[in-house]
């Protein structure tokens, strides 16, 4: 299964015993579905008819997932309840947000009088190919094509310009957050609709989609760091050269970091990321008059996965 985006952030992580920076990367795969309760993010009343029809226009409405989050099926607005007419295409289509004005497009379905997914109140909902799942962070659901005999609802105009309009919206039990002001674009399929409207944040009936809790996967490194913890002292560091934490360790506390150095080498092959942050350890301790010499060869960890055990160290960091 396919997941979503967590964009532009960078988090300090402990990994068997050592910090490391890790960039929350663009998409996290294979996040399993629970058997979760499952939600609609738009109620919207069997039968209730559209009140705009403009050739070209794509609207969406913006939400905010706060706890992870998987979407299962997208659905699409069904004026009148009599699913899609004549020969239109109406298109939905997923978007992780940037700012005000730009998406990047994670999701596409699309329904039409041949394949019109399946009724459920006032909208059509198909499944996804592979469930999709939101990491925190901001998105928006939009829709296009919409057309004279297949109007969207739009709450602020008449009749519901006056009136609080039919549709409501379902955050979860506080997994998503809807914000904003909605938002329109003159523009076609894949384009992100990004000229602001006046709100509220389910301006438009339109784009639509089910949504349950996700289940994320343990890191791998989980049991091996309590491992490797239990029993450790930590205490912070004040030397302004040597920010962050140690923990004093006795000799089986080092045949561990031994043991964890050796996995992480194993596990990542030893990376670009790994090295930096290995070496990093290896020179704190340099610094520190606990290793007598240096014992990390260039480029590579296997050296002080080898050495750490036999040399001075009685710290890490």
């Amino acid at each position: 299964m396919k997941t979503s985006w967590l964009k532009g952030k960078v988090v300090k992580r402990n990994v068997y015993g050592f910090s490391v920076l890790l960039s929350q990367a663009l998409l996290y795969l294979g996040l399993p579905v629970g058997a979760q309760p499952t939600f609609i993010a738009y109620t919207i009343p069997p039968g209730t008819a559209g009140n705009q029809a403009i050739p070209g226009l794509s609207v969406g409405n913006d939400f905010q997932v706060i706890s992870p989050i998987t979407i299962s099926q997208l659905g699409v607005f069904d004026s009148g309840g009599n699913g899609v007419q004549d020969g239109t295409v109406l298109t939905v289509q997923l978007y992780e947000r940037s700012g005000d004005t730009a998406g990047t497009l994670l999701e596409t379905m699309t329904f039409d009088a041949a394949s019109p997914g399946t009724q459920i109140g006032g909208s059509l909902f198909k499944p996804l190919p592979k469930p999709v799942t939101l990491l925190p962070g901001n998105y928006t659901i939009a829709a296009y094509g919409f057309d004279t005999n297949n109007p969207e609802g739009n709450a602020g105009w008449p009749p519901q310009v006056t009136n609080a309009p039919p549709w409501t919206m379902n955050d979860g039990g506080g997994l998503i957050q809807f914000e904003g002001l909605s938002r329109y674009a003159n523009n076609g399929v894949g384009s992100y609709p990004g000229h602001l409207d006046r709100g509220p944040a389910n301006r438009y009936a339109a784009g639509n989609f089910m949504f349950s809790a996700a289940t994320l996967p343990i890191p791998p490194y989980a049991a091996d760091y309590a491992a490797l913890i239990a029993g450790v002292t930590n205490f912070p560091t004040e030397d302004t050269k040597h920010l962050g934490s140690i923990a004093v360790i006795n000799a089986v506390h080092l045949h561990k970091v031994k043991q964890a150095f050796q996995t992480v080498q194993i596990s990542t092959g030893a990376d670009h990321s790994t090295n930096v942050y290995l070496r990093r350890i290896h020179n704190f301790a340099l610094d520190m008059n606990w290793l007598p010499w240096p014992i990390l060869a260039h480029g590579g960890t296997a050296n002080l996965a080898a050495h750490v055990y036999g040399g001075r160290a009685n710290t890490v960091v």
